[in-house]
């Protein structure tokens, strides 16, 4: 999936919905889904002007997703279009501004993901490595090669994940480490429906214990369920 990296306090602006064309100096032919990830560095003095827009400066994260539908030549009477919708958000910057990216259908993430980023228009996924908290019953089942489907809400950050990749599981108990394999993904509608694809063992119980779906709505509402949907990481210890 292709990423680009903006610095604050532009990456904000876009997915809080303030800004609808990001400036570069060089054109693009790509169109389609982005996602935006905010750099390391922010423009300090950039801070006070955007004062009143209450941004959240996220860095070395993805934060959101649009999709890249034109990229337009700047002249001056574009610039002059721009500034009457908003003469704060597209007054003075300090980048190169020879071609507006506009973007569309923009989504702020609930939960940043956290990754390094790069220059130019690029790729993210493939073999990525993914971190995720787990409590110390199932991240033991894990270890001991009993659990192989980790149950998630399908969010943003789930939907990052493909087969292939490497999730690093840490114990909250005692910041033990683990790394699996992504070798499937199960989708459905709610851990009700999911339940019934799938064994009790493989999803982290004792032969002794009553699995019910149920378990899962103290982590996750049924609300939240119906948003994302739900997904089964099918997963393997790596060597």
């Amino acid at each position: 999936m292709k990423a680009l990296t903006i610095k604050q306090p532009w990456a904000s602006l876009i997915v809080d919905g303030y800004k609808k064309y990001e400036f570069r100096g060089w054109k693009t032919k790509y169109r389609g889904k982005i996602l935006i990830h905010a750099g390391l560095s922010l423009e300090k003095d950039m801070v006070e002007r955007f004062e009143k827009y209450n941004l959240d400066y996220t860095l070395g994260a993805i934060i959101g997703e649009a999709e890249l539908v034109d990229c337009i030549l700047v002249d001056n009477k574009f610039n002059e279009e721009l500034r009457k919708i908003d003469p704060i958000v597209y007054g003075r910057s300090n980048h190169v501004e020879n071609y507006a990216w506009k973007l569309e259908n923009i989504k702020k993430y609930d939960k940043p993901i956290y990754v390094k980023g790069k220059l130019g228009l690029w790729n993210y996924g493939g073999n990525m490595e993914h971190k995720m908290k787990l409590q110390d019953g199932p991240f033991k089942a894990i270890k001991d090669g009993l659990k192989t489907i980790e149950l998630r809400l399908y969010d943003e950050k789930r939907k990052l994940v493909k087969i292939g990749d490497t999730i690093e599981f840490t114990n909250v108990l005692n910041n033990e480490k683990i790394n699996v394999q992504v070798t499937n993904l199960h989708l459905y509608s709610s851990f009700e429906e999911l339940y019934k694809h799938f064994d009790k063992i493989s999803l982290g119980y004792n032969e002794e214990d009553v699995a019910s779906y149920k378990d899962m709505e103290l982590y996750y509402s049924k609300e939240e369920q119906s948003k994302y949907g739900v997904v089964g990481i099918e997963i393997k210890l790596k060597k």
